[in-house]
């Protein structure tokens, strides 16, 4: 694998506009790491590793490029608004596994971001693997959910492959000589990418499943035994994301990672149910309040209950409204029944 190809699969994964789980890029220590990513606000740019507290910040700026130390960052603009951001970190080592961010805003208040992590693989342990291609990128999701992984190409061929493992193997999800086709839960959609001058064939994985987890390959070209490859693995949770975190790429307040609900309108009807009940409410007051001269008039009364000796039960009072008579409630919530005769 040349030093081209290197670097076109460190930074295709983070073109993604949307995904249901978290990327982590494998590289050897002692390697360079680049990685781009494209937005559409503005404001400070900057690139910080775990929380992006104070001191997790590594590298931010309001211009067009900054570094600190094996860290740094680059912006390009693209017109109206918006632009690409490039990340780098120099010379890998193993303690530069992590969790990074890299985004626009402030990093404790991001506007826009994006989440990905880095492994760094001893630099044995390229030789002593037993798995080919031991730096491939991990994309993970939860069960149910949907993956989508973007592989790039330099050149555009007729065929595109999807497999299940090596597509040598006879394991091919899908085949096709279409821009976009879909075969069962499977996707691939091939555009060109014309700020990057490539091409990219996006594969998607609908419903997860825990036996989706494993290596696939996607493919361009005539036959597969000419065919360029990219090799990636897909690692499904028990239908959480990673660290609880529904989104790793997007707007802070933004909701495009989670599921649609209807909210505004259930907002609606629950005031309408209170309005109602409301007014049901204050038209029964007002009805308890207007003086019924066929019936017992009963009144409250401020005296002490504890200086009644007779009391008498609502059923009794109620008994005597064929003499007009009228009641005062006590308050002990006793009645007490007085003629008009």
């Amino acid at each position: 694998m040349n030093v081209c190809h290197l670097l076109v699969v460190c930074i295709f994964s983070a073109l993604t506009n949307a995904s249901a789980g978290l990327v982590i890029f494998q590289r050897t220590e002692g390697k360079n790491f680049t990685i781009l990513w494209q937005f559409l606000t503005s404001g400070t740019k900057y690139f910080c590793k775990n929380q992006c507290k104070d001191t997790d910040t590594l590298v931010q700026t309001t211009g067009v490029s900054s570094h600190n130390d094996r860290h740094s960052i680059k912006y390009e603009h693209t017109p109206p608004v918006g632009g690409t951001l490039y990340a780098t970190i120099l010379n890998l080592n193993t303690a530069d596994s992590g969790r990074y961010r890299m985004g626009v805003g402030l990093p404790e208040l991001p506007e826009s971001y994006r989440d990905f992590e880095i492994r760094v693989l001893p630099a044995e342990q390229q030789y002593r693997s037993s798995v080919p291609s031991p730096e491939v990128h991990i994309h993970t999701g939860p069960a149910g959910g949907t993956l989508e992984i973007q592989c790039p190409f330099h050149a555009s061929r007729s065929t595109k492959f999807f497999c299940k493992g090596n597509c040598l193997d006879g394991h091919i999800l899908l085949r096709t000589t279409e821009n976009s086709d879909c075969v069962d839960r499977y996707c691939v959609d091939f555009r060109p990418e014309p700020l990057m001058k490539m091409y990219l064939l996006v594969v998607t994985i609908s419903q997860l499943d825990k036996s989706d987890s494993g290596r696939y390959t996607c493919a361009v070209g005539s036959s597969l035994r000419s065919a360029y490859i990219q090799e990636f693995d897909v690692s499904v949770s028990d239908g959480l994301p990673l660290d609880g975190k529904v989104e790793s790429e997007g707007r802070r307040d933004s909701s495009e990672n989670r599921p649609t609900v209807l909210v505004w309108p259930l907002v609606l009807a629950g005031a309408l149910v209170l309005l109602m009940i409301g007014a049901v409410l204050l038209f029964l007051c007002k009805h308890k309040r207007k003086p019924n001269s066929d019936g017992p008039r009963c009144e409250f009364s401020t005296q002490n209950a504890q200086q009644e000796d007779t009391y008498e039960s609502i059923q009794d009072c109620g008994t005597r409204a064929l003499d007009h008579s009228y009641c005062t409630l006590k308050p002990a919530q006793h009645m007490r029944c007085y003629s008009n005769t």
